[in-house]
């Protein structure tokens, strides 16, 4: 790669570190924000399901837009809104107007990484799409390992409220980046055949292709099962284990180095076997890992170790997955990369919304249906793998670069 491209993926990956900001800076202070607005954990975690809930259909306005419009233009308008969206944050005297403000976080914070996407995909196809979609996921995967501590930090100090002005502030340093940085990447050409009128056509013709659907939704099952941990382990390591926030920010930030560790094997795994064996074989891992961590806490090995460990390597193998199935979705739609993107983060997300939806309401106390959340999405990911991954395609029909 040549320092053009380097700084790119710098940018993208800043870019793209958005949304993990405002999903994991938080949750130190979820037990804290329960017990100020009077509500239990199950409703606190709301607040994420809100911002997924938005993520989702931002994504889906964000992605057409930017095929019209261009890319840099509605990035600035997505974290423009996302930055207006911090500040409402503070204002919140009541967990619905905290959530309503989430969900309009979420719509303005999911511009970075759709467009981030789909700025890789204007750039490059094949491995080298591989390569820097993985450079993007390591830089931007730094944002899971310090944003738990940035707002244990926080907390030590000042209030919940301070997480958001620092939400407000990167926003700001993001939309400067853009102007400096990044250049227009979707061309003046494609601009003028597309229209955002023709996305719902396009997702309907995405909905039902065999070179984006199979892909696309492994791809969201993997995330749903990675947004569920993310809602739930708050609870499971403050309230049941009795860690103190800056002790769980340590174990999120040591899964958050599996997702960085897994996107290097996947890529290699990409280049060495090709995408749709590499991704098969990792979701049968990922279910198998799920189903080890589900299986110790029903034997009662409910000791932390016991835990992290298969926890651990699951959540690698999503850093495994996540940039495979990303290339493998959009690499036949050049035409409509944004589109498409849009259509890929908003099934992730909105997967991720609805699995914490179903953790809030089958909440029990204990770490149970976290784990079978889990271990459901997981299987579903290795079945459409192994069923619908075509084992007659060979993997030389991924464009070249």
């Amino acid at each position: 790669m040549n320092r053009q491209t380097i700084l790119i993926a710098l940018c993208l990956g800043a870019l793209s570190t958005i949304a993990p900001f405002a999903m994991d800076m938080y949750l130190s202070a979820m037990p804290t924000m329960a017990q100020e607005f009077n509500v239990t954990d199950g409703k606190i975690e709301l607040t994420l399901v809100g911002f997924l809930f938005g993520f989702c259909c931002g994504q889906l306005f964000f992605g057409p837009a930017s095929d019209t419009l261009g890319r840099k233009p509605v990035l600035i308008f997505g974290l423009s809104l996302f930055f207006i969206a911090s500040l409402g944050c503070l204002s919140a005297s009541t967990l619905t107007e905290l959530i309503a403000w989430r969900v309009g976080q979420g719509i303005g914070g999911s511009v970075g990484i759709v467009l981030s996407i789909a700025i890789v995909r204007d750039l490059f196809t094949g491995k080298m799409a591989t390569r820097l979609m993985a450079l993007v996921m390591a830089v931007s995967s730094v944002a899971p390992v310090i944003a738990p501590a940035i707002g244990s930090l926080i907390l030590r100090s000042y209030s919940w409220h301070t997480i958001f002005i620092f939400l407000a502030v990167f926003s700001l340093f993001c939309i400067t980046l853009i102007f400096i940085i990044l250049p227009e990447t979707r061309s003046a050409e494609r601009r003028a055949n597309s229209h955002p009128r023709r996305a719902f056509s396009t997702y309907r013709r995405l909905f039902s292709s065999r070179d984006f659907m199979p892909y696309a939704a492994t791809s969201a099952l993997s995330q749903a099962s990675l947004f569920v941990y993310i809602a739930g382990s708050p609870f499971v390591f403050i309230s049941l284990y009795g860690l103190t926030p800056f002790q769980f920010s340590m174990v999120f930030a040591l899964n958050a180095v599996a997702i960085t560790i897994g996107t290097f094997i996947g890529a290699w795994l990409s280049e060495k076997f090709g995408p749709r064996k590499a991704t098969k074989a990792t979701a049968l891992l990922r279910f198998i890992f799920s189903m080890i961590l589900l299986g110790v806490y029903l034997l009662g090995l409910t000791a932390l170790p016991y835990i992290l460990i298969p926890l651990f390597f699951s959540i690698l193998t999503f850093g495994m997955i996540f940039p495979i199935t990303t290339v493998l979705a959009l690499d036949k739609q050049a035409q409509e990369a944004g589109s498409a993107s849009a259509l890929m983060g908003a099934l992730g997300f909105g997967s991720g919304a609805l699995a914490s939806v179903l953790l809030s309401i089958f909440a029990d106390g204990s770490a149970l249906p976290l784990y079978i959340i889990m271990v459901a999405t997981a299987g579903f990911a290795a079945l459409i793998t192994w069923r619908y991954f075509e084992r007659w395609e060979t993997d030389e029909g991924i464009t070249a670069p």
